[in-house]
């Protein structure tokens, strides 16, 4: 049986609050006695690396990854630090003979793996989720909710019976000098380094590990004071990281909006609030399943002080994101026609993508006539994309009117032919119109 370097493996564990799931909520509820016991049994070591890193930098891993990914908002997670991963065969079975990786949904990574790993059909209410993955990245097993000890080693056992038909285990060897030196930084930060230097570099290697960074952030910028914000170093350190709409750094960034546009430029700013904005509408929709009220006015009110020339049309878009994720179909159709309009001088790719979501989710017919009018702007601005003659046949065969839908789409299996092009799915759209049957939800997803 494989162990850990011990040495190694208390330098992690000593990490492991960097890493904790417990929701904000949560860890102001609970006492310094009792978050101090916890601390002092063996759990489960999640590292503090992300999945790629994982699979590029460390070699010879040779042993399934437990990816964890959690939510803040989800009682569940919390539940499962406190009474699962503390317990003793938990911890021995998960720590030997996996390599754990805990993620939070709401994050960059996390979103991303969203969408990879087919998570977008779990609610809120249903994570955590666990994905047992091999070391070069494929899901073994899926699961999500709550598991008991017994669920959890269950599970795990199963996966260990693919892992070692599939490949010969070796010994684990963190072999990336550059995940050491991470170890070595956090290790010091934990110790009290508070350096200022020393606190920008941890930062910058943070966000490179995708480890949560902005306490560190703000450490830093508490330090330095008021007073040093605003020179070259300063200012390049708080651009880079006002990527959350309730750091330090956003804060200074939207109150010195025109200093940080002389230095830099307007892109660039611009793009670094926007970022932050998305980030904050993805993490208000994924936590809870309807559409609220104060949601919105929150949303309005960031992008009222954000100081953004496009305000207006960015809200719009920011909450057809909002409805979008909330699933919420008929509001989101509105605030897309509020923003569209006619589809003049829109992006024909924009134009695709919500006409896509209109024939898909949409059956009001004042909406599906509007989003005609938008793939019909589309194809004038790029006549020669057969891809957006296949979305228009998609959305007519969605009106009812299947003999035109099948024209559309011998015009963009031509198109395509003379272009050299895949145009599987065009006929795949053929078949769903010969056999009278509804096109899939996942029918774009096919082409991947």
């Amino acid at each position: 049986m494989n162990h850990f370097n011990p040495l190694f493996g208390k330098i992690v564990a000593l990490l492991f609050v960097l890493t904790c799931i417990l929701p904000q909520n949560a860890v102001q509820a609970q006492s310094a006695v009792e978050e101090e016991a916890l601390e002092e049994q063996e759990s489960v070591t999640f590292y503090p690396i992300s999945v790629e890193k994982a699979l590029t930098e460390l070699k010879q891993i040779n042993k399934p990854i437990f990816l964890y990914i959690y939510t803040r908002f989800t009682p569940e997670c919390n539940r499962m630090k406190k009474t699962v991963f503390i317990q003793p065969d938990v911890a021995a079975l998960m720590n030997d003979r996996f390599f754990p990786i805990s993620l939070e949904l709401q994050s960059e990574e996390g979103m991303q793996l969203r969408s990879k790993y087919e998570l977008t059909g779990i609610n809120m209410s249903q994570y955590p989720v666990y994905l047992f993955l091999s070391s070069d990245g494929n899901v073994l097993l899926k699961d999500n909710g709550f598991k008991t000890p017994a669920d959890l080693m269950v599970l795990a056992n199963k996966v260990l019976g693919q892992a070692e038909q599939q490949e010969s285990r070796v010994k684990f060897e963190p072999a990336s000098g550059s995940f050491k030196e991470f170890f070595d930084y956090l290790q010091q930060y934990r110790n009290g380094n508070k350096q200022p230097d020393f606190l920008r570099g941890l930062a910058y290697k943070m966000r490179e590990y995708n480890e949560l960074y902005q306490g560190v952030v703000d450490d830093y910028l508490t330090i330095i004071g008021p007073q040093n914000y605003l020179n070259p170093t300063n200012s390049r350190f708080i651009l880079d990281f006002a990527d959350d709409v309730h750091s330090m750094a956003y804060s200074i960034l939207t109150t010195n909006r025109n200093f940080f546009v002389s230095q830099f430029t307007k892109a660039e700013v611009d793009k670094t609030i926007e970022k932050a904005i998305r980030q904050f509408v993805v993490s208000l929709a994924n936590a809870g399943n309807t559409v609220s009220a104060p949601d919105l006015k929150q949303i309005s009110e960031k992008i009222k002080l954000s100081g953004l020339s496009n305000a207006g049309a960015f809200e719009i878009s920011m909450k057809m994101l909002y409805f979008e994720m909330s699933e919420k179909w008929d509001e989101y159709a509105t605030a897309a026609v509020a923003f569209l309009g006619n589809g003049k001088e829109q992006q024909p790719e924009l134009l695709d993508n919500i006409t896509w979501n209109f024939m898909q989710h949409t059956t009001q017919p004042d909406m599906l006539q509007k989003a005609q009018t938008w793939m019909q702007e589309a194809m004038s601005q790029k006549p020669s994309n057969f891809k957006y003659r296949e979305t228009y046949a998609a959305l007519l065969y969605k009106t009812g009117k299947t003999d035109k839908a099948m024209k559309e789409t011998e015009k963009a299996i031509e198109m395509a032919r003379q272009q050299g092009a895949d145009y599987a799915t065009t006929l795949k759209l053929q078949e769903c119109m010969r056999r009278g049957k509804p096109i899939p939800a996942d029918f774009r997803d096919s082409e991947d």
